[in-house]
């Protein structure tokens, strides 16, 4: 069965790739993946019990039920009056939200395996995929355990996710921004993707940003800590994708470019990055599923959440600089190291803070899409 197709191209990281996909296989890293054995990732003690349990989306492929009939259900549902049978529940399995469903009679619902970190668990909605798309169930279960295989411990050298996982593990040569250039229906695919290598990676201080790339990113601009992504889907013609393309490669960028044959590889193509993802965290000495900080993160939350429970108040934090509606804060190192003389000052102060071959994150709170014209 066809899946998607994949080329390295690891330019000025040649050397670094070829490195990192001889360790891959001298370590044995693959079979040990595949066995699930958490001695790839430093883990605390407390932490390798749930660490075992989230490696089990490994086995989703070949567990995953075939879908109810969705397209009689529809219709079915053209007649039906009652708001609960108009909707659907996604639930980790033994959850509050997992029981509402029977409770109040939902249209379907799909039930997470529980112990699975959230951004390893895509393979899981198959079904709730297949109703959305409208594909063949039976297909999309064939091609997403063809994919299994393929990254599996016996397909070899030519295993799509061990290049893949060596590709991004080169990262330590100092290239550590992703760059992510698409056709216009792989972009929430690119976001997904980004996401998983980011959060998996980005720890201690160390670990690949995503970036979503612009056609006004110059070459100037992406050979500074670049490397990049570009994932097309058949029949989708895009000349300034191509062009781009052309681009990085003449410049020496490292880069992987992604061809899907169509929407039914969706599925399989995330858990290809799944499994390469892990592989690059063993290279980069990072646990994939833990977050370091969301314990404090947690007791936190619980904090303010107490604080307005009792006091019907949220904490404000201290304003550091207010100019007219606009106010600015800032905590921790950052709240000294920046002036409190005016707006200008802060931000000219701040963006003095920034590392010469650093970069600055925005966090918006917007949803993704084009602005209003």
């Amino acid at each position: 069965m066809p899946l998607p197709t994949q080329a390295i191209f690891p330019g000025l990281l040649e050397s670094a790739y070829r490195r990192e996909l001889q360790n891959l296989f001298s370590k044995n890293v693959l079979a040990r993946l595949w066995a699930k054995d958490t001695s790839l990732w430093p883990a605390e003690d407390y932490q390798a019990e749930s660490m075992e349990s989230n490696l089990g989306w490994l086995d989703l492929p070949g567990s995953c039920g075939h879908c109810s009939p969705a397209w009689s259900l529809v219709l079915k549902m053209m007649g039906i009056h009652s708001p609960a049978h108009h909707f659907i529940t996604l639930a980790e399995e033994n959850s509050y939200l997992g029981q509402l469903p029977v409770e109040y009679d939902f249209l379907d619902s799909f039930l997470d395996p529980p112990g699975i970190h959230g951004r390893y668990s895509s393979p899981i909605h198959f079904n709730f995929f297949c109703r959305s798309a409208r594909l063949d169930p039976g297909d999309l279960l064939a091609r997403t355990q063809s994919m299994r295989d393929a990254c599996g411990p016996s397909a070899g050298e030519a295993n799509p996710a061990v290049s893949l996982g060596a590709f991004l593990a080169a990262e330590i040569e100092g290239l550590d921004r992703l760059v992510f250039f698409t056709t216009g229906s792989l972009k929430p695919v690119a976001r997904r993707a980004g996401y998983l290598v980011g959060a998996s990676t980005g720890k201690k201080g160390r670990g690949i940003v995503p970036i979503f790339g612009r056609s006004s990113y110059g070459l100037e601009l992406l050979q500074q800590g670049c490397f990049a992504a570009i994932l097309k889907m058949a029949g989708e013609e895009d000349r300034e994708l191509g062009r781009r393309h052309d681009e990085l490669r003449g410049a020496g960028l490292p880069m992987v470019t992604v061809e899907l044959n169509g929407p039914e590889e969706l599925a399989v193509e995330l858990f290809k990055w799944k499994v390469a993802t892990a592989l690059a965290c063993s290279q980069l000495a990072v646990d994939p599923i833990h977050d370091p900080d969301i314990r404090e993160s947690r007791s936190r939350t619980a904090q303010i959440l107490e604080q307005i429970a009792t006091k019907r108040q949220s904490p404000a934090p201290a304003t550091r600089v207010r100019e007219g509606e606009i106010e600015l804060y800032a905590e921790g190192e950052t709240r000294q190291q920046i002036s409190a003389l005016n707006m200008t000052e802060v931000l000219r102060t701040f963006f003095g803070l920034r590392h010469p071959q650093g970069y600055i994150a925005l966090l918006p709170f917007l949803g993704f899409g084009e602005a209003p014209k």
